[in-house]
């Protein structure tokens, strides 16, 4: 049985490969934001004080909306795990 958090992230996919909308892009930016901010806290540690967490998260936002705008669910491989590619 489905949640209905994942029922309703299939929906937005959905929404946003039919129409590439923004509204449904910012659903799926906002959904998966924790995956920038624990990728970057991750990274943060192991850089130079002189790094700010802000822009490594800002700069994870622009991996993730390539992500996004890439991504086919039809590849039968989760988003969490496509994402990983833009991570670095």
């Amino acid at each position: 049985m489905k949640s209905k958090q994942h029922t309703d992230i299939e929906h937005v996919w959905e929404q946003f490969r039919k129409t590439h909308d923004n509204h449904f892009r910012n659903l799926l930016m906002e959904h998966y934001s924790h995956l920038v901010k624990s990728t970057a806290k991750r990274m943060h540690r192991k850089l130079p004080e002189n790094v700010e967490l802000d822009d490594l998260i800002s700069a994870g936002n622009f991996g993730l909306m390539g992500a996004i705008n890439t991504y086919d669910p039809d590849m039968e491989i989760k988003f969490e795990t496509y994402g990983k590619r833009f991570d670095s």
